[in-house]
């Protein structure tokens, strides 16, 4: 029987001012969403 690892769907995306984000969504998704923002705001960006 093969083993199949669910990968968690919710991404926290952690903010240089020590703001956190829940993401809910495929990590490409959570990585293009925070570009956007840290464009934005010039702020940088650890997703987990």
């Amino acid at each position: 029987m093969q083993d199949k690892k669910k990968e968690n769907k919710v991404k926290i995306i952690r903010w240089t001012n020590m703001e956190l984000e829940c993401f809910y969504g495929d990590y490409v998704e959570a990585v293009a969403y925070a570009r956007k923002k840290a464009a934005e705001t010039g702020l940088d960006y650890i997703i987990s």
